[in-house]
């Protein structure tokens, strides 16, 4: 099991230097010059030209990205143009927020999906089934950002049970998380659904009714464990989308959170604050992969097997 670790833990080392390179690439063709964004109207060509010099804006792209890439691997993201904060600061002030939304969303998306998946397994083409596959097609349907709206509009303008803006709070949480998760749900049942009527079939489950064991224990040991990995590369990449998705359930709920900073960033043409917050969001998005890649080992020994062959 150590050895399957530590291979893709060195395999994710390419990758994140591929990711810097890319982001440090994307940053710096987009148009616009952050000194002349950065100086007051009318400021003269002189005074722009100073600021580049101070922001190293003048200095060879290679010397820039190495400055990046060293600053970066000792936790230095850089210092906003805007104001002088250390961009690591800014986004763990705002972090908090975001995954607070995340996790709940995950939350939803966890305890819901995958009990109604099972259901509506265990009962194929009967009514339970059909009603819980055509709720989960209307929650994917329906964007984040417009059952957002929809939520606010019912629950906090007319029944007033909520606040309108994503305040602080278990009880101003729970709509913009449902409205985060719905579409996710949605997935997670119809592939815990479809996994499960996969593994049905499967020798080792007719054995175990010839067996006599109990239809729980078949469902618990046999059936849903081996339908885990496709379960769990789902939940991996999802938390990345939940963070992406979250951009516009702040925006729609007023939540100050890593999106919104983001997007601020983008707007005021801040580079360190886009590439930092990018690269924390790659860097973020590949460690939980890496855990996925962990789990699997967890879930079927026989992956740790193969990846020994493969030696």
């Amino acid at each position: 099991m150590g050895t399957y670790i530590l291979r893709r833990i060195f395999l994710i080392i390419p990758v994140l230097l591929g990711i810097s390179l890319l982001i440090f690439a994307i940053a710096k063709v987009t148009p616009g010059d952050p000194a002349a964004a950065l100086a007051f109207p009318n400021t003269t060509p002189a005074r722009i030209e100073f600021l580049r010099h101070q922001l190293g804006l003048d200095q060879p792209i290679y010397v820039q990205y190495g400055r990046f890439l060293w600053n970066a691997i000792h936790g230095d993201l850089g210092v906003s143009y805007r104001g002088s904060i250390p961009v690591l600061k800014a986004l763990l002030d705002r972090l908090p927020n975001t995954l607070e939304l995340t996790l709940a969303a995950l939350a939803i998306t966890i305890v819901a999906g995958i009990p109604l998946g099972v259901l509506a397994a265990s009962n194929k083409n009967k009514l339970i089934d059909n009603t819980i596959m055509v709720t989960a097609l209307t929650g994917l349907s329906i964007p984040s950002f417009y059952l957002g709206i929809i939520l606010i509009i019912v629950f906090a303008v007319h029944l007033k049970l909520v606040s309108a803006t994503g305040g602080p709070g278990l009880k101003n949480l729970i709509l913009p998380a449902v409205a985060l998760a719905a579409a996710p749900t949605a997935v997670m049942i119809r592939l815990t659904r479809a996994s499960m009527l996969e593994v049905v079939s499967k020798d080792y489950v007719r054995t175990a009714r010839a067996k006599g064991l109990k239809e729980r224990i078949i469902l618990v040991r046999h059936i849903l464990r081996n339908s885990l990995i496709p379960i769990a590369t789902f939940l991996g990449l999802l938390t990345g989308n939940l963070v992406v998705g979250a951009v516009f359930i702040e925006a729609v709920f007023a939540r100050p959170g890593f999106g919104r900073f983001l997007v601020d960033a983008i707007i005021a043409r801040d580079y360190p604050q886009v590439q930092g917050a990018v690269l924390f969001s790659a860097c973020a998005f590949v460690g939980l992969n890496l855990l996925i890649d962990i789990l699997y080992g967890i879930i079927d020994p026989r992956i740790r097997l193969e990846d020994k062959r493969v030696e």
